[in-house]
């Protein structure tokens, strides 16, 4: 949580570098902080390459919500460009075009940030008669999918709007029915994602991620693709959603933990015929499914986020996908700073008194992590669970041991590698284990021949100690594969011809 990140000192105290005295102010936050609600207009389209339709206004049913106007609208787009010389050389050519069309919808709106990485898009209006603050914006992107060229990852957005930092994250993950770990792969890089300031997504009041998301229906073999469709369009839609990827995977803990998402009460969104209501009708006939989503996640309870609205937009047909929307309500934080500095020699006495009698503690579910046998390109995933036990909240972090300069081995993934854990709470964390090319070709050097993985990572609070999970793997050597020692080899020379002594030959014979 970052309640405080006005970097000024006040009465000897800097916010925000001093968690206890950030609690104290948190709880006390009713004493000299009003509250403001926001209304964000947040949408999501996969485009599938398509310029905007020529006809002026023809979008404005997308952004056409019911109740009173958003203070501010987050539009993120897909497949803006899928022109493979977007990947060589950069062109604005689509972004305009996009951002032409949706300006006409969105009069009396003023762009505050937009940013793109190939086909990924994403840009924020404020209204302009909306007085509420806006300001200490940053922007950055993660680029994953086939060689980091972009086709894949995410874009990302952060703001204070009024005293509340908010991250808007649109992404676009791996596609395809059997690409769920890639999915999640996808996920687990772009929660990676640090800003200039060095501030990671995880570190605000609030995230907003949406985009393509890309999460299929894993249906037994007797739901089939025409039964989907049957049940799709009969709007049985609770049905459908229990074989939901995306939806079991923040079950199982292992991708979007802890995010949330209003009540799907809509169509799936992919995949139709072009400029149709049709379901697929191309020879791969791809089953309907919710790719296109919309969640949030927030940092602590007291966070206040409430959607009146989650819908597709299914008069929008220009893609093989639909247009998501969501309202949110968004309560946000407005500081009287005068107020707060006749509080904070009080709070800093309150705080001391709590250090006192306390320092942070956590529990883990897990001090050894096991994966077991890993075979090559083989995602694994284990969830360890760091468990605040203190009196207080806590503020984790990854640490590189002395003389690594990673957090982990890179054959290990944590996501995230840090956050806060309020009083009483949990935090789940996924730990991944893959065997890429380049750690096989190491593990198969002289001295490596076991296949043997391990690791100590290095778990710190502030103003705490720090906290160690050992882990292992093995590496499971496919039959197929040759060693690096095996392949440097010379091949051996052929065995010499044997002479025999003793002419077993039939003289008959010749």
């Amino acid at each position: 949580m970052t309640f405080y990140d006005d970097v000024r000192t006040t009465n000897g105290y800097t916010p925000g570098k001093d968690l206890h005295v950030d609690n104290v102010l948190s709880e006390w936050e009713s004493r000299f902080c009003d509250f403001v609600d926001v209304r964000l207009l947040v949408t999501t389209f996969n485009v599938n390459g398509k310029s905007p339709p020529s006809i002026p206004g023809a979008l404005k049913p997308w952004f056409a919500t019911r109740g009173p106007p958003a203070d501010f609208v987050v539009v993120g787009l897909q497949e803006m460009d899928l022109n493979l010389q977007t990947y060589v050389k950069d062109s604005n050519t689509k972004q305009i075009e996009w951002l032409t069309a949706i300006n006409t919808c969105l009069l009396g709106y003023t762009e505050v940030r937009s940013i793109k990485l190939i086909g990924i898009f994403l840009v924020i209006y404020q209204r302009m008669d909306n007085a509420v603050p806006c300001g200490d914006i940053l922007s950055n992107y993660v680029a994953t999918g086939f060689l980091n060229f972009g086709n894949k990852g995410g874009v990302a957005v952060r703001m204070k709007i009024n005293d509340t930092t908010i991250c808007f994250i649109n992404s676009h993950l791996a596609a395809g029915n059997n690409e769920l770990e890639r999915r999640n792969q996808d996920y687990r890089e772009i929660s990676q994602l640090c800003f200039a300031d060095g501030t990671s997504i995880y570190e605000h009041d609030l995230i907003v991620w949406l985009g393509d998301l890309n999460y299929r229906l894993a249906t037994p073999p007797h739901v089939t693709n025409d039964l989907i469709r049957f049940r799709s369009s009969m709007g049985d839609y609770e049905g459908l959603l229990q074989y939901d990827q995306l939806l079991m995977q923040q079950v199982m803990q292992t991708a979007f933990q802890e995010f949330q998402e209003p009540r799907i009460q809509f169509r799936p969104t992919y995949k139709y015929d072009t400029g149709t209501h049709n379901w697929d009708t191309s020879e791969k006939r791809r089953a309907p499914a919710w790719c296109d989503r919309i969640l949030w996640r927030v940092a602590t309870e007291s966070m206040n986020v409430v959607a009146t609205d989650y819908e597709s937009v299914d008069c929008i047909t220009l893609s093989d996908h639909k247009p998501v929307r969501s309202t949110l309500l968004v309560t946000t934080k407005k500081i009287d700073a005068e107020k707060r500095r006749k509080l904070v020699d009080e709070a800093n006495r309150e705080a001391d008194r709590r250090i006192n009698s306390l320092r942070p503690k956590i529990r883990l579910s897990h001090t050894q992590l096991d994966f077991g046998e890993v075979s090559y390109m083989e995602a694994k995933v284990l969830t360890l669970t760091i468990e605040n036990v203190g009196a207080g909240p806590v503020h984790f972090k990854f640490v590189a041991r002395p003389g690594n300069d990673d957090i982990s081995p890179n054959w290990l993934t944590v996501t995230p590698p840090s956050g806060f854990v309020p009083k009483g709470g949990s935090v789940y964390l996924s730990m991944q284990v893959v065997i890429d090319q380049k750690v096989a070709w190491e593990l198969g050097r002289p001295g490596h021949d076991d296949g043997r993985l391990s690791d100590i990572l290095v778990v710190r609070l502030r103003d705490g100690g720090d906290n160690f999970v050992e882990v292992f793997a093995k590496y499971r050597k496919s039959p197929f594969e040759a060693s690096f020692e095996e392949m440097m080899k010379p091949a051996p020379p052929p065995p010499p011809k044997e002479e025999l002594l003793i002419d077993l030959s039939d003289p008959n014979d010749f």
